[in-house]
């Protein structure tokens, strides 16, 4: 599939993000989230200048207070984010809600009161602003109900799936990175296609100064 051959050239850290972009593509196109709120999570901007109440200095940050802040300027939500600040500085469940382990599991970090009713893209704009350390985790999880666990697992692509779309004049490149030696894979799959150096079909040529005439024989 296309997602699964663009996913090869990706470090393993950049796949969450092309799959949520490509799952948010999806609902948007189906109408099923607002760009606005799409928008607040991707940016997550921050509105400063509201001091921050007493009564959450201890549990709550500046940096969240602030995130709450553009976040009562989304709209489209069942209670409207215009309400959070107010319910936050009132109800202790809130405090409780961010010092969860787990706050963005839909059973142990059940939003308080009436909140509880936002749908599940929602409740991300939610951890966006209080807890965005859970955020990358949050994200999978609703990646993977969307659209499928497909998308979010780890997926270790054989050699030999990215060999069938190569040709003469369209190589396969390896992009190293320090402990990963992919010599023994290519070893590998040439005995398994016949290619081997006791045949002289398989050449392994480090290059390097002096090594241009080797190269060039075995080309």
């Amino acid at each position: 599939t296309i997602f699964a051959f663009t996913s090869r050239g990706l470090f393993e850290r950049h796949k969450l993000i092309f799959s949520a972009l490509l799952c948010f593509a999806i609902l948007q196109r189906q109408g099923l989230i607002d760009r606005g709120q799409l928008t607040y999570l991707l940016r997550g901007p921050k509105k400063p200048g509201v001091p921050r109440p007493e009564s959450c200095e201890q549990w709550l940050s500046e940096p969240c207070w602030q995130a709450i802040q553009a976040l009562k300027e989304v709209e489209g939500t069942a209670p409207p984010f215009e309400q959070l600040e107010r319910d936050l500085v009132e109800s202790n469940r809130w405090k409780a809600w961010c010092e969860l382990e787990h706050p963005e599991d839909k059973e142990e970090g059940r939003l308080p009161t009436d909140w509880k009713n936002l749908t599940e893209f929602q409740r991300l704009l939610v951890l966006r602003a209080l807890r965005p350390d859970r955020l990358t985790v949050g994200l999978t999880d609703f990646v993977s109900n969307q659209i499928g666990k497909f998308f979010v697992e780890d997926m270790a692509v054989p050699l030999s799936v990215s060999y069938e779309d190569a040709t003469p004049v369209t190589p396969v490149f390896f992009i190293l990175s320090p402990g990963v030696d992919p010599v023994q894979f290519v070893v590998q799959l040439g005995k398994t296609l016949g290619y081997t150096e006791e045949q002289e079909k398989f050449f392994n040529v480090s290059l390097g100064q002096g090594q241009e005439p080797r190269a060039f024989h075995a080309l």
